[in-house]
């Protein structure tokens, strides 16, 4: 089933083959450019309540 679908595109003309490709390729690109930053912003308040409990990084005054 893949090999007849890539054996479609690779045929078919170039100005039918970047549309179908952008159809498939913007959509998995910004679903996993969400995925990554999500999960950065989990890690870093993740680190961020680890260093407030740690007191890591607070002014204590103590100059």
């Amino acid at each position: 089933m893949i090999n007849s679908i890539t054996q479609a595109l690779t045929t078919a003309p170039l100005w039918l083959q970047a549309p179908i490709v952008f159809a498939v390729v913007l959509p998995l690109c910004v679903t996993l450019a969400v995925v990554l930053v999500r999960s950065t912003d989990a890690v870093g308040r993740l680190f961020a309540s680890w260093y407030s409990r740690r007191g890591i990084g607070e002014d204590t005054g103590n100059h």
